[in-house]
């Protein structure tokens, strides 16, 4: 059973409940009013991933990450070709 959050249109609270796909939306715990399903992050890991380190990693983090790698893979290359070159 997928997890959904919500937000009430009415007083703005956000919960996540925990719906089987044939459930009826939840009416706001608070206020007893409509709500709006919210885009929620998620994580998912592919087979075979080169990145399996960053796969669940979103937003600024997941900057931050990619541009470590990208400057530990290009510090290995140099390395290499410096090594190469004696």
């Amino acid at each position: 059973m997928p997890i959904y959050e919500f937000i009430c249109k009415k007083c703005e609270y956000t919960f996540e409940e925990l719906l089987s796909i044939h459930e009826k939306w939840p009416k706001c715990p608070k206020c007893n009013s409509n709500l709006d399903k919210l885009l929620s992050d998620f994580c998912g890991i592919v087979k075979g991933s080169e990145h399996r380190s960053i796969d669940c990693i979103v937003g600024e983090d997941s900057e931050k990450k990619w541009e470590g790698m990208h400057k530990r893979k290009e510090n290995r290359k140099k390395k290499a070709m410096e090594k190469k070159n004696g």
